[in-house]
């Protein structure tokens, strides 16, 4: 119904096309005896005096029609019979109009182009509000594709032209006036009315008087590609990207470890929030823990990163990545990770490591970087490191028993899991004599 509704003024005009075309198609000839004759377009009847078409354009007899009765002889009554064919036009009459295929032709085209004007862009139907910017008004009528496109497919390509047409007319859609966005809704919905309150009430100041305007980078937190955890409070006095100074005590908890203009993530009391800062726009720093001033503060977080147990640990991660999510699997198997389980685990990190200084929090935070696998996943690397490092296997087998001991009952996953440290490592067939080997 609404394809109808769009195009039915490009079917009016085929239909005056095809009236056009036949009426065109008409001819009437004037007998000697002043009977007019009207039939379709082609020879008069021998004898006729004048031929036009409908509209009143002459069309010229051939030499034959024109030829006029004797003077001597009566004016011979015409009695027109009943032909199976109109006989072939001659070329004086084709050159004297269009075909009936070529006024169809005009017709296609002429509807072609109506429907490409009418399926401009318009502003039309009821009042309607903007989700995205808040305009109140009547919604655009908005065509996918290209009305040039469209008027040249019509023009050299016919058929094309007409299912181009019919998808830009099945594809319009109300859009906003100002903006140009779909997000059009009624003007007495829920919707509508939610957001004009939300846009009436004033925004409330929650800063106090006593606080100075916001920063230039208006509190963004930057993203930090290769950043270094590390605890440290200090004093600085800060030059912002307008070239506002401020002093405020910032409790940094990462950075990033090499370059000059390198980004320091902390917790700033100034703004009760997080910000970020460049070091080279801390014109001065001082070490709330000692009260010294720092020269260069990059410097001081890399040599107090180096000394923490962090780099021990992004190493444990880098070299018993396997053994780690062995032990996750063991830890999680039954759907929670229990303290005494978490404390087995921090052992044997202990020990791979020989640094005692990493606890429980450190291992969970580390745990955090590794994926859970499944008990398909747990027997494929076991078995890789069965086959690498036979004595990391061995840990990883006793450490993951040790964590099911914790607990009287054995969950069936921690079971599955039992049941594939007791299986052999599977044999590697060696390929058979004279056989390929894969490379």
């Amino acid at each position: 119904m609404r394809l109808w509704q769009r195009g039915r003024w490009g079917l009016v005009g085929v239909v005056l096309a095809l009236g056009v075309g036949v009426a065109q198609a008409q001819l009437r000839c004037t007998m000697p005896n002043g009977a007019k004759i009207t039939q379709q377009l082609g020879a008069c009847p021998r004898g006729a005096l004048a031929a036009e078409k409908l509209d009143g354009t002459p069309v010229p007899l051939d030499q034959a029609a024109q030829a006029s009765p004797a003077p001597d002889r009566p004016a011979p009554v015409f009695v027109p019979k009943v032909k199976p064919a109109a006989p072939a036009p001659s070329q004086a009459q084709e050159s004297s109009g269009l075909s009936f295929g070529g006024w169809l032709v005009v017709g296609l085209l002429g509807f072609g182009l109506v429907a490409a004007v009418r399926g401009s862009a318009g502003t039309s139907g009821p009042v309607r509000y903007c989700t995205s910017c808040g305009h109140e008004g009547k919604g655009k009528t908005r065509t996918r594709g290209s009305l040039l496109i469209e008027i040249v497919l019509w023009l050299c390509f016919l058929i094309p032209g007409l299912i181009y047409s019919i998808w830009r007319q099945s594809s319009k859609y109300k859009a906003c006036a100002r903006c140009g966005a779909s997000t059009l809704v009624p003007v007495n919905s829920p919707v509508a009315k939610a957001a004009k309150r939300e846009t009436a009430e004033p925004v409330k100041d929650v800063r106090s008087a006593a606080q100075p305007e916001g920063d230039a980078w208006e509190g963004s937190f930057y993203d930090v590609m290769a950043q270094r955890s590390v605890k440290k409070s200090v004093r600085i006095k800060y030059r912002d990207g307008d070239g506002t100074v401020t002093e405020r005590d910032v409790d940094i908890k990462a950075f990033e470890p090499q370059g000059h203009e390198c980004l320091v993530l902390g917790w700033c009391h100034l703004r009760k929030a997080k910000r970020t800062f460049r070091f080279d726009r801390m014109e001065r720093v001082v070490d709330l823990g000692t009260g010294e001033v720092v020269p260069n503060l990059q410097a001081l977080l890399n040599a107090e990163w180096e000394a923490s147990p962090e780099p021990v640990l992004d190493a444990l991660y880098a070299q018993y990545r396997d053994l780690l999510r062995m032990l996750l699997f063991a830890a999680k198997a039954d759907g929670a990770m229990r303290a005494a389980e978490v404390g087995v685990i921090v052992r044997h990190c202990v020990e791979l490591t020989g640094d005692d200084r990493i606890d429980a929090a450190m291992v969970k935070g580390l745990l955090e970087y590794v994926d859970v696998p499944t008990i398909a996943g747990f027997i494929r690397a076991y078995n890789r490191l069965r086959r690498e490092a036979p004595r990391d296997a061995e840990r990883a087998a006793m450490a993951c028993r040790e964590i099911v001991a914790t607990q009287a009952d054995v969950h069936p996953s921690e079971q599955a899991m039992l049941d594939a440290l007791a299986r052999p490592l599977p044999e590697v067939r060696a390929p058979a004599r004279g056989s390929p080997v894969a490379s």
